[in-house]
């Protein structure tokens, strides 16, 4: 499956929260939508610079979990960050991918450009 490429916005210091449904077409009725079952897989997110940058600026998985929420029946995944984890993302733009494994087999489904917003409000006496 070849990726869709979508920008993600990630405010610093707030809470992050995208959520990402997996449908297939009904093959009685190629109009229906139905959602993909997901029992088995896991998945992997990482923010980086660049492409090949070495350093990745975030990164979660469904497992061990930390970050990525699997509904399987749902054929959904939620991508979250708490906003002490966002406050602390270094950068202004980068590049990110979910990878998902079943199997021992990897695709990219989606895939896409970060902005990185600064954060405005904060603590008194914080830079």
């Amino acid at each position: 499956m070849n990726a869709d490429e979508i920008g993600l916005t990630l405010v610093k210091g707030t809470t992050f929260r995208q959520r990402f449904r997996f449908v297939t077409r009904d093959p009685d009725d190629d109009t229906v939508l139905l959602p993909v079952d997901l029992t088995g897989y896991t998945f992997r997110f990482q923010i980086r610079a660049t492409p090949d940058a070495p350093t990745v600026i975030l990164s979660l998985t469904s497992d061990p979990p930390d970050g990525i929420t699997v509904e399987t029946a749902a054929g959904a995944i939620t991508l979250s960050a708490t906003d002490e984890t966002t406050s602390a993302l270094v950068g202004r733009r980068g590049v990110w991918a979910v990878e998902r494994e079943i199997g021992g087999e990897v695709d990219r489904p989606l895939s896409g450009c970060a902005t990185l917003i600064p954060e405005i409000v904060r603590d008194e006496g914080t830079s």
